[in-house]
């Protein structure tokens, strides 16, 4: 990156808001889709973010705690997410089918919450990019081999139209020992959103609630962690504990990028769509 995209960048990231309160996640309007492949420095959107920390750390997890930080941004029919992992000792990477149990291996979700209350879409996925999905109406425990009181698998024809790609292989099992670095990134569309919640018209203008995770529950190096806090109990699913999402109306960057294409001491920088 030269120093006239630095520049720009920096003044994308004064303009943006600030993830400031911590029980809030502000998810930015973009016309410019960002590059799911690419580094975050490298690309002019994901860089302009400001990401969330999944550090609360359950007890019961061990020394293997790395880095995680997840950033988001939406164009008002697709959500983008992106996590990235740092120092991860044990990178686990066996599930390859949809709707295995990923949570075994080196992973991260985010459960949204469209409505203010009640059911919500648990995104997890590998860190190569396989994915679960489930509707969870009720996520007390179920009786004998039902993992939820009621719940629902997402088909998975509806599941491939989330778009995931990884900065690891999806042909190479092979656990890595750390610490190892490893990026996540997918787009969301609102149509599936709104193939269980028929009122989400849109993205922009809305809050949602939910929760952030990065886990790995084989040993060793098991590890459980949040953005928003568990409690005592070892359970992702506690929709008491979600945190909120604020999706923006307004173009959080294109209104910046146009400025800089006026200005002569600015470029924009150049942008290759996956």
């Amino acid at each position: 990156m030269n120093k006239i995209q630095q520049v720009q960048n920096q003044t994308v990231r004064k303009e943006l808001p600030q993830q400031v309160d911590s029980s809030v996640c502000f998810v930015p309007r973009t016309t410019v889709p960002p590059n799911l492949a690419a580094e975050w420095e490298q690309d002019s959107v994901w860089s302009a973010l400001k990401g969330v920390n999944i550090g609360h750390f359950h007890r019961r997890s061990g020394i293997n705690r790395p880095a995680t930080e997840v950033r988001l941004t939406h164009n008002g029919s697709t959500l983008f997410v992106s996590f990235r992992v740092i120092g991860d000792r044990r990178v686990r990477r066996v599930h390859t089918r949809y709707q295995s149990m990923v949570s075994e291996d080196s992973s991260v979700e985010f459960f949204a919450q469209p409505a203010a209350e009640g059911a919500y879409l648990n995104f997890e996925v590998n860190c190569i990019g396989t994915l679960l999905l489930y509707h969870i109406e009720d996520p007390r425990r179920g009786v004998r081999d039902r993992l939820f009181r009621a719940y629902e698998p997402v088909p998975e024809k509806l599941g491939k139209t989330v778009k995931i790609v990884s900065s690891l292989s999806k042909n190479d099992k092979t656990e890595l020992s750390g610490p190892r670095a490893w990026r996540v990134s997918l787009a969301i569309p609102i149509t599936l959103i709104r193939n269980y919640f028929p009122t989400v018209n849109q993205l922009g203008k809305t809050k949602w609630r939910g929760n952030f995770f990065k886990c790995m529950s084989r040993n060793p190096g098991a590890h459980w962690a949040a953005w928003r806090p568990i409690g005592n109990v070892l359970r992702f699913h506690q929709p008491k504990y979600f945190g909120t999402l604020a999706f923006e109306y307004r173009d959080g960057f294109a209104g910046i990028l146009r400025r800089a294409r006026q200005e002569p001491d600015f470029i924009t920088c150049p942008h290759q769509p996956v």
